[in-house]
C-alpha cells in the first residue's frame, strides 16, 4: 500500500469506517491484540507457578503470557510465553483452554489454557529477560502476591473451582477432559459480564 488512505467503508454497506489505501483500494482493518498464556502446575497440583514483572506493572504477580506472534497458534504462544519468562518447559494441548477473557478497552483477548510442569522441569524454572522472580506458589500462599491483571485473578479463582468441583485438572492439561470454559468481558465502566 503505497497510496493516501483515507476513512471509508468497505464494503460500502459496512457500519465501520475503516482506514483505507487510496491506490489499490486495500482496507486496513485495526483488530484486537491476543494475549496468550498459561497457568502453570506443579506436577501434583498443588502449586501454581507465578512471575514477578520486570515490565510494567513491574514487581507484580503474573501468570506466563503475552502477545501471539505471527503465524503461531494460541498454544504455541503459550508455550513459547512461559519459556520466555519463566524457562519453564510445558506442552499445552489446544483442548486445555479454560478461559477466554474480552478486554475491548484495552482492545485485547486473551485465551489462557491449563498446563502442568512436570517435577523435572520444575527444577529448572528460572527469570526470564521480562520476569524478576519465578515462584511455585501454593493454593493458600496465593492472597500474598500482588496481582498484576484481573485476568489473572479470574484464571485462578475459575481453576481453583474447577479443582474443587472434582476434575482432574491434569486430564485438562493433557485434552483428555474437559472443563467449563470461563467467558468474561471487562466493559468500559469497569464492570464485567
Amino acid at each position: 500500500m503505497g497510496g493516501m488512505v483515507w476513512m471509508g467503508s468497505a464494503p460500502p454497506e459496512d457500519v465501520v469506517l475503516r482506514p483505507i489505501c487510496t491506490s489499490c483500494g486495500s482496507v486496513v482493518y485495526l483488530n484486537p491484540k491476543v494475549v496468550t498464556g498459561a497457568v502453570c502446575l506443579s506436577e501434583d497440583h498443588s502449586r501454581v507457578l507465578l512471575c514477578r514483572r520486570a515490565i510494567p506493572p513491574v514487581g507484580k504477580w503474573t501468570i506466563p503470557a503475552g502477545f501471539l506472534e505471527m503465524d503461531e497458534t494460541t498454544s504455541e504462544g503459550a508455550v513459547r510465553e512461559a519459556m520466555e519468562e519463566a524457562f519453564a518447559e510445558i506442552s499445552v494441548h489446544p483442548g486445555a483452554l479454560i478461559a477466554v477473557y474480552n478486554i475491548p478497552m484495552a482492545n485485547v483477548v486473551q485465551h489462557v489454557f491449563a498446563a502442568v510442569i512436570p517435577d523435572e522441569a520444575a527444577a529448572r524454572v528460572r527469570p526470564g529477560e521480562e520476569t524478576q522472580e519465578v515462584r511455585f506458589f501454593g493454593w493458600d500462599e496465593l492472597d500474598q502476591a500482588e496481582i498484576a491483571f484481573a485476568t489473572v485473578e479470574w484464571v485462578l479463582e475459575h481453576l481453583r473451582a474447577v479443582m474443587g468441583s472434582g476434575v482432574d485438572v491434569g486430564a485438562v492439561a493433557t485434552g483428555m477432559a474437559k472443563s467449563e470454559v470461563q467467558v468474561r468481558t471487562k466493559k468500559p465502566d469497569g464492570t464485567f459480564v
